[in-house]
Parts: structure tokens; sequence; C-alpha cells
């Protein structure tokens, strides 16, 4: 019989530690719950849109640079090389 290696299941512990914690604050201070969970309504979703905001213009951007740096090193002549 083959022995079995044990499941790690850290991130499910500290998620549960830090679940009592929340609960344990949010009983200390009033209101922090809702906010948390308002803020987590509102700011998800704005920073799931600028992910998807820099992965779409990276790639033009960096063709841009690119570029502007090609024209600036020709301008500069072959003996210039400062840029």
């Amino acid at each position: 019989m083959a022995a079995q290696t044990p499941a790690y299941s850290g991130f499910v512990h500290a998620g549960g530690g830090t679940g009592l914690a929340l609960i344990q604050l949010g009983a200390i201070i009033p209101g922090l719950l809702p906010t948390l969970a308002l803020l987590a309504v509102f700011l998800l979703p704005l920073v799931a849109l600028a992910l998807i905001a820099a992965v779409l213009a990276a790639p033009p951007a960096g063709a841009w640079m690119l570029l502007a740096r090609r024209r600036r090193r020709r301008r500069a002549g072959p003996g210039d090389r400062s840029g």
C-alpha cells in the first residue's frame, strides 16, 4: 500500500483566520463590515477595469516608445550616442 501525502490546507487556514479577525474587529468597530463590503463592491470592478485597460494599452504604448527611440537615434546621427 502506497503512502499518501497529506493535502496542503494552509490557505484555508489563513482565510479562516482572516475571516475570524474581521468578524472580531467588526464587533469592536461599528460599521466596519458594511464599509468593507461597500469598498469591495465599488473598488474590485475598478481594479479589474484598470488591469484590463493596462493590458490593452501596454502593447501600443510600448511600440510607440520603441518607434520614438528609433526616430530620436536616427535624428541624432551616427556620432551622437547620448540617447
